[in-house]
């Protein structure tokens, strides 16, 4: 019995001496950040400082309760991570980094926090008597679950902030202010369905685009008025095209001029089937406002129809869509003109 104790002892001994060095991760040399990405997810960054040998070096990491392992992506700095195996009932996992020389270098693990959200929000504040709105783009923090954390470090367009967050509260941070590179203010008169709808249209630097909440002001003096609020998503332009509902300054009235229905065709039960058309088509409109304005009017029209004359220059925006732009002055009307043909049509502006 005693030379089998012996024995055990002596094999236990061997296999601890084979097992390779292992040095443990330690919390008090750690970096910790929440990254907010463009798109409004939030990560949790540990960077770990580590000091490299040449050669294979063996890391220990012992994981906090909850942390899900296949949401954990890892990255070396000043190595290549050889492997890493998981010890689900201790917590822990070994880290195998393959290091070309003596040198200091960084383990990174990112992991998504999904009880912490975020959303940026733009605040368009536009003064009258300025050609352009400022712009301040601020992102709102909220802990979803039960728990404080103090002195929580988030980096967000490479600035860093150090902010306490408390359960089921927001903390709002003011990113960026400047004043939009380009600005208008659009009408967008739909002619079918009626009521002209105002757009504002701002240009921004692309590093500040982000799929975001807006809200939109509009200041006099010492008066801010609310004009409503929306939803934007970059496009690519880096324009944030804002509606803000109807406006009541423009009057569009619409007529046709002519009509003309030639080379008719009929079927054999005498019903007309097919014709060429001409027609012409006024549209008079009316800025009743106090500022000048542009408008952009929109008319479906057949797809296969043709613009013969204009009395401006006239778009056809897709197959069917005819749009144009006028800039009317503060009590001003304008009448506009068009005239179209077609080709064997079933329907034209008006016999639609």
């Amino acid at each position: 019995m005693k030379k089998i104790f012996l024995f055990l002892c002596f094999a236990f001994m061997l296999v601890g001496n084979s097992l390779p060095a292992q040095e443990l991760l330690q919390y008090s040399q750690k970096e910790e950040y929440l990254l907010v990405f463009p798109d409004g997810q939030i990560f949790g960054q540990e960077v770990w400082p580590v000091n490299f040998q040449k050669g294979t070096n063996h890391f220990l990491w012992q994981r906090t309760e909850g942390k899900e392992l296949e949401n954990v992506s890892w990255k070396v700095q000043g190595g290549r991570l050889k492997s890493i195996a998981h010890e689900l009932n201790s917590l822990t996992s070994h880290l195998s980094i393959e290091a070309e020389e003596e040198r200091k270098g960084e383990i990174i693990l990112l992991y998504p926090q999904k009880d912490i959200e975020s959303q940026f929000i733009y605040q368009v504040i536009w003064e009258k008597k300025n050609a352009r709105p400022q712009v301040l783009l601020w992102l709102t923090i909220k802990e979803l679950g039960p728990y404080s954390s103090p002195g929580v470090r988030l980096k967000i367009l490479e600035r860093e902030f150090v902010l306490d967050l408390e359960p089921h509260r927001e903390k709002r941070l003011l990113l960026a202010s400047t004043i939009a590179e380009e600005a208008e203010k659009v009408i967008k008169y739909y002619s079918k369905e009626g009521g002209a709808k105002l757009f504002w249209k701002i240009k921004l630097p692309p590093h500040l685009l982000f799929p975001a909440k807006v809200e939109c002001f509009e200041q006099e003096e010492q008066m801010t008025t609310f004009l409503g609020e929306g939803n934007f998503y970059p496009a690519g332009e880096g324009h944030l095209e804002l509606p803000l509902g109807e406006t009541a300054d423009i009057i569009l009235e619409e007529t046709i001029i002519h009509q003309e229905k030639i080379n008719k065709i009929w079927d054999a039960a005498g019903k007309e089937v097919l014709y060429d058309t001409k027609e012409e088509k006024s549209y008079r409109l009316q800025n009743r406002g106090e500022e000048a304005k542009k408008i952009i009017v929109y008319d479906r029209v057949f797809p296969s129809l043709e613009i013969i004359s204009s009395s401006l220059p006239v778009k056809l925006e897709e197959a069917s869509l005819l749009s144009f732009e006028v800039i009317l002055s503060p009590q001003e009307e304008k009448e506009i003109y068009i005239s179209v043909q077609g080709e064997k049509l079933t329907e034209g502006w008006i016999w639609n």
